[in-house]
């Protein structure tokens, strides 16, 4: 039986650091502190419901309410709506059959073909939109048991694949991308940052935490990020749980 993945319901609207290695991310302890007196205390432990790290620095996760999360401004797509987004960009992108077809800077097309087999080659490409700021197209693929997220440059038609929709900083140099699989733990539960110089997207950290995944993460200012979480009750039934990351 052939078996389609999508996640999270997710329309694209506009929205609005270090080594270059990839990072998984672990939060730590403090060292002990020491009193005026110069005794010392004991360790602060780091717990991973209370504080995350991103890119070396460290944050403390804040509960909000859901109306706070909601004005910060995002990219969000929404399956099955390809027809509406195509309309949208008809000067750049079409479909003929199984084919999607992006126009690329120097007016050639990049092809992406849908392979609907029953079995592990499946491929099933869908236009979500256009993210000037990253000069690239945004495509969903659905596989036969996993999905993923590409970012087709214009300028020639390289592939980024990505866990999620991309949220972009205030400054546009760099994205996060968020998947939440916490129950299930069958695709990465977590999130991915990543530096954009010109028309490089380089990967600098890969974070999976165990305890919460992340529905969507964005950029509230230069600073600090705002966050849907998910969580597990006792019973494993999921959740939510509205966020800040305020830096320390």
């Amino acid at each position: 039986m052939k078996r389609w993945i999508f996640p999270l319901g997710f329309v694209l609207t506009a929205a609005c650091q270090g080594s270059p290695s990839t990072q998984q991310s672990a939060d730590s302890t403090v060292p002990a502190a020491v009193t005026s007196a110069g005794a010392g205390v004991a360790p602060v432990v780091l717990k991973e419901r209370d504080t995350v790290t991103i890119y070396g620095k460290l944050y403390d996760i804040v509960d909000i309410e859901q109306v706070e999360f909601d004005e910060v401004p995002g990219w969000v797509w929404e399956a099955n709506k390809e027809e509406e987004s195509i309309k949208k960009y008809a000067d750049k992108v079409s479909r003929r059959g199984d084919t999607l077809f992006l126009k690329l800077d120097d007016g050639s097309y990049k092809s992406m073909v849908s392979n609907m087999s029953d079995n592990d080659d499946n491929r099933e490409y869908e236009f979500c939109g256009y993210m000037p700021a990253l000069k690239s197209y945004l495509v969903y693929c659905g596989m036969y048991e996993d999905f993923d997220y590409q970012l087709v440059q214009t300028a020639g038609g390289g592939i980024t694949t990505v866990i999620g929709v991309p949220q972009l900083s205030p400054d546009e140099d760099a994205f996060i991308c968020s998947n939440m699989d916490l129950a299930a733990g069958f695709f990465t539960n977590g999130f991915e940052l990543y530096s954009v110089t010109g028309n490089k997207f380089e990967e600098l950290q890969l974070r999976m935490p165990e305890t919460w995944g992340p529905v969507i993460i964005k950029w509230k200012d230069e600073k600090s990020f705002v966050a849907h979480l998910k969580e597990l009750d006792p019973q494993m039934q999921e959740i939510n749980r509205y966020v800040k990351f305020v830096p320390r």
